[in-house]
């Protein structure tokens, strides 16, 4: 019980959809992909305490993908990088216990920026960046060794908002893109505590 700091890695495997509203028209896709997530994570010993049951977090979570077309004259890249805040709430087994699976639930937010590009060809290329926050809610289980060493299996509900501030042409008036990201991702990853 007296190992209340950890770290984690988690491997993602989403199955994610888009909407872009861009002036007066709207469009959908969909988006999968492996993405991975580093955090770090504070529990509390004390039995006493209402927060022994809770665990709070700091992460940072990259994206990277890029698409090229079967002729590889096109090629669109999207990448973003975010930092948040989170807390856990364990339940049916104590937060420190090893040898059985720990359930959980879980949510997180924060912000981040992110990057869209185009290319195609050698007659058009456009890169654009903005900002973005993010919410999940999640729910999973956790195993624990004698020895500090730790597993966990995640499904969450991810949501991204990205805002996206485009310049005009020639002093005409600018755009704001906004695209939404969310659905469902499937995370497993590898834990340390001490």
């Amino acid at each position: 019980s007296a190992w209340t700091l950890e770290t984690w890695g988690l491997l993602h495997f989403n199955g994610l959809s888009t909407s872009t509203a861009a002036g007066d028209g709207t469009s959908t896709a969909k988006q999968a992909f492996m993405d991975f997530s580093l955090g770090f994570e504070k529990y509390f010993a004390q039995k006493a305490s209402w927060l022994h049951n809770l665990s709070l977090a700091v992460l940072v979570h990259t994206t990277s993908q890029e698409l090229t077309n079967l002729e590889g004259q096109a090629t669109v890249k999207n990448s973003s990088f975010e930092y948040g805040i989170g807390a856990n709430f364990h339940f049916l087994e104590d937060p420190f216990t090893y040898g059985r699976p720990i359930p959980y639930v879980g949510a997180s937010f924060g912000l981040g920026t992110v990057t869209d590009s185009a290319i195609v060809g050698s007659t058009y290329s456009e890169s654009l960046k903005g900002d973005c926050s993010f919410m999940t809610l999640a729910v999973g289980g956790k195993f624990y060794t004698r020895w500090g060493l730790g597993a966990r299996l995640v499904l969450d509900y991810y949501r991204r908002s990205e805002k996206y501030s485009i310049d005009g042409v020639n002093g005409a008036a600018g755009t704001e893109w906004a695209k939404v990201v969310s659905g469902p991702r499937l995370m497993a990853g590898i834990a340390y505590r001490w």
